[in-house]
């Protein structure tokens, strides 16, 4: 992330291990070493990231994903609500979408096999996508262009992402909460 205060706070209050943060251009100086294999991490989130290279990797992308095969991203578009979402999946357990309002997005492509999580008024706003070099859960827009993060949902999904793109989670499990 070029610095994103509320996504790294998130971030912070769950129950991970470690929590790193890196500039794009420190990513991209980390992934170069890594380009065949994975970085040491379990999950990358790249926030408002292109980066030159994607070592094999779980990634939760917010914003402009990166170039996948089969997959293609136009824009930033305005004004987008999420008005649907598979309250089962296990990434968005617990968490209430309802009206979410983003002020910038991009229009995605996807390829059929993709699985879309969450709809917006003008398309996919939320999908996850197996594609080399790992398993991307795509979200189309920026956080700190949205009301996302003033919602209560938004840590949970976090929570929920990471613990799906770490291998914690299935379909079908239910997390345990405190």
């Amino acid at each position: 992330t070029p610095g994103n205060l509320v996504l790294e706070n998130a971030l912070r209050s769950l129950a991970l291990e470690n929590v790193t943060v890196l500039s794009p251009a420190a990513f991209d100086e980390k992934a170069a070493g890594a380009a065949e294999a994975s970085l040491a991490f379990d999950v990358v989130v790249l926030d408002r990231c292109q980066p030159k290279t994607l070592p094999r990797n779980n990634y939760l992308v917010l914003g402009q994903p990166p170039a996948l095969e089969g997959l293609t991203a136009e824009g930033p578009a305005k004004d987008q609500f999420i008005l649907d979402w598979r309250t089962t999946h296990p990434a968005l357990r617990f968490v209430n979408l309802a009206d979410i309002y983003a002020a910038e997005y991009w229009k995605l492509t996807l390829p059929p096999d993709a699985q879309v999580l969450a709809e917006g008024s003008r398309g996919p706003v939320m999908a996850l996508l197996s594609r080399k070099p790992g398993t991307f859960l795509l979200i189309n827009f920026e956080v700190l262009r949205s009301d996302w993060p003033f919602r209560p949902g938004f840590v949970m999904f976090l929570q929920n992402a990471t613990r799906l793109l770490g291998g914690q989670a299935a379909e079908g499990t239910e997390p345990g909460l405190k």
